[in-house]
């Protein structure tokens, strides 16, 4: 936070002063005697720590003075930079295309509602001990109308993040689903072309190996076809899908694989 000096020609009373420090600390209203202290807070900026810190003061006969002089001006030009920074957000949020882009209003809807919230309580403090003071009344109605819009900014833009957060995720499992059908229906059909290939081999090695071993070797395959055949018109049948679960399902029922 900056460290803003009290105004030179602010004759504050020392009950006051003995209430302030070196820093300006949080948004207040410090009383002492028959005067007022009002302490502000500029708009904070996204992830700056820093800001610069207004004070008011009222004196015993009960005129305000700023540091431009006397009055309360600059309360109302601080109260519009607050509803210009709200403003500049909300119309922000309906161009929204990316969760980056709701994250940068987010940093600054969270400080913004809370430094708003923070000086609507001072004022109204002030208010509470001068309850007829109407320019004051009217600022404190203004800060608050201030603070219920950057309320809402904050909850609007945090509700849009959790909502591309949801729907990035609705996305990311649709994907996943998709490769993995894509994976079984490439098992699939290694699964049907395998004793295809096998066929092959065999046709291609029958005039190399003797007539027993031949034999032996035809046996095995139309077995194993037989078998695959078995497993394909069971599967079906049950009204599973056609999947290599259901397959191995299968097999681990006949016996052919062993369980994990």
């Amino acid at each position: 936070m900056v460290l803003t000096a009290i105004p030179s020609h602010f004759e504050i009373e020392p009950e006051i002063r003995e209430q302030l420090s070196a820093h300006p600390g949080h948004q207040r209203c410090v009383e002492g005697g028959e005067e007022v202290l009002l302490v502000l807070h500029d708009v904070p900026e996204p992830l700056v720590p820093t800001r610069q810190t207004w004070y008011f003061w009222r004196r015993y006969d009960g005129r305000w003075t700023q540091s431009a002089g006397p009055g309360l001006t600059e309360l109302g030009e601080l109260l519009g930079r607050y509803e210009a920074a709200v403003e500049a957000h909300v119309g922000g949020i309906g161009e929204i295309r990316s969760a980056r882009d709701v994250l940068e209003i987010v940093r600054h809807s969270g400080p913004l509602a809370e430094s708003i919230r923070g000086l609507t309580a001072a004022i109204d403090q002030a208010l509470k001990i001068e309850p007829e003071d109407r320019v004051i009344r009217a600022y404190r109605d203004r800060a608050r109308h201030v603070e219920h819009a950057a309320a809402l900014l904050d909850a609007d833009a945090r509700l849009t993040m959790e909502f591309l957060r949801t729907e990035q995720g609705e996305r990311l499992a649709g994907a996943t689903e998709r490769a993995v059908r894509g994976v079984n229906r490439l098992t699939l059909l290694a699964a049907l072309f395998l004793p295809v290939i096998t066929l092959a081999v065999l046709i291609g090695v029958a005039s190399l190996v003797a007539l027993p071993l031949q034999i032996s070797l035809w046996v095995a395959f139309v077995a194993a076809a037989l078998g695959a055949l078995l497993l394909f018109t069971r599967t079906l049948r049950s009204g599973q899908r056609l999947t290599p679960r259901a397959l191995l399902a299968g097999f681990r029922e006949r016996g052919k694989l062993p369980e994990k």
